[in-house]
């Protein structure tokens, strides 16, 4: 009976997928095609190779949608978190690359597990903690580095294919506040500078700027000089 559920299974398995194919083929300039298609193979196939070329076939027919661009970066950096969090599980790393109160959670269960992680000499086991900790570090750090160029990458091509979309930026700027990724405040610094050169005769950037509480440093430093004028003319608007 079980062999006939697994059977019958992967039957409908491999007919869903060649309808997703023949989708695609069939719709190719809708972007919430290929985003489906890219959502099934990570999330249910787990296959990241095939979700990856599906998204980014899905930027090459149709390199202005928004959608694409932000649900590509998601998946990937998604991905970074996963083998993060496989570390975390295998008692190898601690947390992961975003701010996220799972964090907590992935903690207690280490805790809670700890013995998993013990040797039988004490001494030893702070060596073995003090060398776990240097690498741990470096890992995450490594993480935070790939992850942060990853971001850039597909920061760069974003703004490059639709360069007049103040809301990608926004979207973008929203993801990034989510991350601990290497560099964080100099990249927030980066982007915030990049839209106030693109977008700075616009009302709306002024306002979204000003309803920024989770980043008032980098606010801050962006010069008032021209900050104070511009809000006066987005209220005269």
């Amino acid at each position: 009976m079980d062999h006939l559920l697994v059977g019958f299974f992967e039957h409908f398995v491999f007919k869903f997928v060649q309808a997703l194919a023949k989708l695609v083929r069939l719709h190719p300039k809708v972007p919430g095609v290929w985003i489906y298609a890219a959502a099934w193979e990570f999330d249910r196939n787990l296959n990241v190779v095939a979700a990856r070329a599906l998204m980014q076939g899905g930027i090459r027919v149709c390199p202005t949608s928004e959608d694409l661009w932000v649900e590509y970066l998601r998946m990937e950096l998604t991905y970074i978190n996963k083998l993060k969090a496989r570390k975390v599980a295998l008692g190898e790393d601690e947390g992961t690359l975003t701010r996220d109160p799972r964090t907590a959670e992935e903690k207690q269960w280490r805790d809670e597990n700890k013995e998993l992680f013990m040797t039988l000499d004490e001494k030893e086991e702070n060596d073995v903690a003090n060398v776990e900790s240097d690498e741990s570090k470096k890992n995450k750090e490594l993480f935070a580095e790939h992850g942060m160029n990853l971001f850039r990458t597909v920061y760069g091509g974003a703004i490059e294919a639709i360069p007049s979309s103040l809301n990608l930026r926004k979207r973008f700027f929203e993801i990034l506040e989510g991350t601990e990724l290497s560099h964080y405040e100099d990249m927030c610094e980066e982007v915030l500078n990049d839209m106030k050169r693109d977008f700075s005769t616009e009302p709306e950037f002024w306002d979204w700027l000003a309803k920024q509480e989770c980043n008032v440093e980098a606010v801050h430093e962006i010069n008032q000089e021209i900050i104070i004028p511009q809000v006066q003319k987005a209220i005269q608007v």
